[in-house]
């Protein structure tokens, strides 16, 4: 039952994300990396996860080019059905990489220790305002990275990154991994 309403919000989810503009998902991106700055990164010197954004995604390489001298910043790479983390410190380190999103080049860029993250900012199609579920495109990579990574001995902020209008009830099932915060153009939630 579960399965066939996450399903169902992806394809909803979807449609709303094809009706803005690239002109608006650039203004609105512009409106998440003011908020993700000022909440998180102004004087935080954590290592970063982040994420190379689709075309309906919010595009955070304007925080990547405000921090990149200040603290390492890692993007994933798929391999499998595991995420590699890379630290990245140039947009030209990027090469087209799994279903087409930019990855950090192997050759470019050295493995980063996952144990040394501080921040993970997560993509997502939902994220729900009452309670951080999170809301992926089904194939669990971030669910099983979060997984191995959230433990008391390891603090982590896991931060949601989305537009306002992809914020949902999500349906969640047991291996479904919830985040910490919501970061949207309007502002930030806290859980």
């Amino acid at each position: 039952m579960k399965a066939g309403a996450k399903s169902k919000l992806r394809s909803v989810t979807r449609e709303q994300l094809r009706l803005l503009s690239s002109e608006t998902i650039k203004d609105l991106s512009e409106k998440i990396c003011r908020h993700l700055y000022r909440s998180f990164f102004s004087s935080s010197t954590h290592a970063t996860l982040s994420f190379a954004a689709l075309a309906n995604e919010p595009d955070l390489m304007l925080l990547f080019e405000k921090r990149v001298a200040r603290q390492s910043f890692c993007f994933p790479r798929v391999i499998g059905d595991q995420l590699e983390i890379r630290q990245v410190t140039s947009p030209s380190q990027f090469i087209p990489g799994y279903a087409d999103i930019n990855e950090p080049s192997p050759q470019l860029c050295p493995l980063f220790p996952q144990q040394d993250l501080g921040i993970i900012l997560l993509p997502g199609l939902a994220f729900d305002p009452s309670n951080g579920a999170r809301l992926g495109k089904g194939k669990g990579f971030y669910d099983r990275l979060l997984h191995q990574l959230k433990s008391p001995r390891h603090p982590l902020i896991t931060i949601g990154v989305c537009f306002d209008c992809q914020l949902n009830h999500v349906p969640e099932q047991n291996h479904d991994q919830r985040v910490d915060a919501i970061v949207t153009e309007n502002g930030m939630l806290e859980f």
